[in-house]
């Protein structure tokens, strides 16, 4: 396997530093944005898990996870969500009510004598009621198998039955290994650690699966150029540690993350790539950082070879 050695020549601009309970900072959800880093920060002496998305052009620190608690992500139409405290009931994923019905543009009225959920978007009419398994969908009766709840003063409601209601499609990753982004060098017995997805569009993905495949397989030469004449520079060449590569041998896993197709490099495979449909744009899990770290751009392969 290729040398890896943490960059710690990475500037501070990158280089995400711990964090402290003074750092934290309020971020609002944007589409297409899945840049994201969750580290382990120093903030308890048992440690904790800060979690830091990109906010306009500034990185910011959203959230904390308790050391030993699950780490539980929402991206919705491509941009992960600043502090979703998603929940599970009964192995559902409940989120906040408003989080997810605002973010996909329904309005949500709330009856605090009959303790009752109205979430209306185009002409879909939804009706919960707290505590109870039976709602309502555009003039159907369910039976919820996780009811809405009241917790932490919020109230929530199963994501699944909210979103596939309001015409959007559930994605949901569960197994931290499974995870994209998740390299697997974190120390065992962590928490565990899931993605909800929730896509719902007023347009159609722009791009296939191929045209993904070709756009990074362009970038994936203009890095390996990058990486050949780095070595040049060092008089250094490939050899036995530091192993030459096939830039083109990347595939599509047949995976996606929402509305990211998901590529991989032989050799490189810890490091997922992602490739917008809707907008063409690349991202990828980064090499030099530690944990959970996703970012525009092609895989920062260099740092490997520092």
């Amino acid at each position: 396997m290729y040398r890896f050695i943490l960059a710690l020549a990475v500037s501070s601009a990158v280089l995400l530093q711990p964090a402290s309970a003074q750092d934290y900072q309020e971020a609002t959800w944007m589409e297409n944005n899945p840049s994201i880093a969750i580290y382990e920060s120093d903030i308890q002496e048992n440690g904790s898990f800060a979690i830091e998305m990109l906010s306009g052009a500034n990185w910011v620190k959203t959230d904390y996870v308790k050391s030993g608690d699950p780490i539980r992500l929402l991206m919705v139409n491509g941009g992960f969500v600043p502090k979703a405290e998603i929940i599970i009931e009964n192995s559902r994923t409940l989120v906040p009510v408003r989080i997810i019905s605002e973010i996909l543009g329904a309005k949500v009225e709330w009856d605090g004598n009959a303790r009752t959920v109205e979430i209306s978007d185009r002409g879909v009419l939804i009706n919960l009621k707290i505590g109870s398994a039976d709602a309502s969908a555009g003039g159907k009766a369910y039976t919820l198998d996780a009811p809405a709840k009241i917790f932490s003063d919020r109230t929530y409601v199963p994501i699944r039955f909210i979103a596939e209601a309001l015409g959007a499609e559930v994605g949901y990753i569960d197994n931290l290994s499974d995870a994209p982004g998740y390299h697997g060098r974190y120390p065992q017995g962590k928490p565990p650690f899931t993605i909800a997805t929730v896509e719902r569009s007023n347009s159609k993905p722009q791009y296939t699966a191929e045209d993904g495949l070709s756009s990074v397989k362009e970038a994936s030469a203009k890095t390996y150029q990058q990486v050949v004449d780095y070595l040049e520079e060092t008089s250094r060449a490939f050899d036995d540690i530091d192993k030459d590569y096939d830039s083109q041998s990347i595939i599509y896993t047949g995976k996606n993350l929402g509305r990211y197709y998901i590529y991989q490099l032989e050799g490189f495979e810890e490091f997922q790539i992602y490739f917008n449909t809707f907008t063409g744009a690349i991202y990828s899990q980064k090499a030099a950082l530690p944990f959970f770290y996703i970012d525009e751009g092609f895989i920062n392969i260099g740092w490997l070879y520092q």
